[in-house]
């Protein structure tokens, strides 16, 4: 079958079946209509799945790896897209991906699973702001083993960097009491947050 074989298909199943959207998305990706289906590459046939699904215009669109496996060039064509329907359309666009950096760039509420189990789930920037990497300097041996939220010390000599959850005023307080000079208190990516915390503290 052709891609607009495939189109038409499709729009059967569908009683709200939006033709002029499939066809702007298919001339957006650069697909021919009259090219057989089996002979798309697998970012093509991405993009083309990416239009079917648009097609009747669903209020949730869930989305399991949609782009693993792609190139680069693809995988950002595929996740700009994703972001176009959301700001144009107001969808709401369930997205599950390995890939942290581009979940980041196109969700505004996230939760991290580890084994099937939920760790944790809220607006992006809570998630990311959860976890804070601070680089302290000392004088002596210390030990910091009272900080609240410390999940590891990593340094040695005399700087020291802490890896603490929820890092507020408490745990600011045991830092220096511990002994700690606070030098800098350092945010993490959607992706570093996620390795805190389905990583086993070392």
């Amino acid at each position: 079958m052709k891609v607009e074989e495939v189109a038409w298909f499709a729009g059967q199943l569908y009683p709200r079946w939006n033709e002029q959207k499939v066809a702007a998305l298919v001339e957006h990706f650069g697909l021919d209509p009259k090219q057989k289906v089996k002979h798309l590459s697998r970012g093509m046939n991405a993009q083309l799945n990416l239009a079917l699904v648009l097609g009747h215009d669903p209020e949730l669109l869930i989305l399991d790896e949609p782009a693993a496996g792609l190139d680069v060039i693809v995988r950002r064509d595929v996740l700009e897209s994703i972001i176009q329907v959301i700001n144009a359309e107001g969808r709401t666009v369930f997205f599950s991906s390995h890939l942290v950096h581009e979940v980041e760039r196109v969700a505004d509420q996230v939760a991290i699973i580890d084994q099937g189990k939920l760790l944790v789930c809220g607006e992006l920037e809570a998630v990311r702001q959860q976890v804070k990497r601070v680089l302290v300097r000392v004088a002596d041996a210390v030990d910091f083993a009272g900080v609240p939220g410390l999940r590891r010390v990593q340094g040695v000599g005399r700087q020291r960097l802490l890896t603490i959850f929820d890092y507020g005023d408490q745990a600011q307080a045991q830092v220096e009491a511990a002994g700690g000079q606070i030098v800098e208190v350092i945010d993490l990516s959607l992706e570093e947050s996620f390795v805190e915390h389905v990583e086993l503290p070392s």
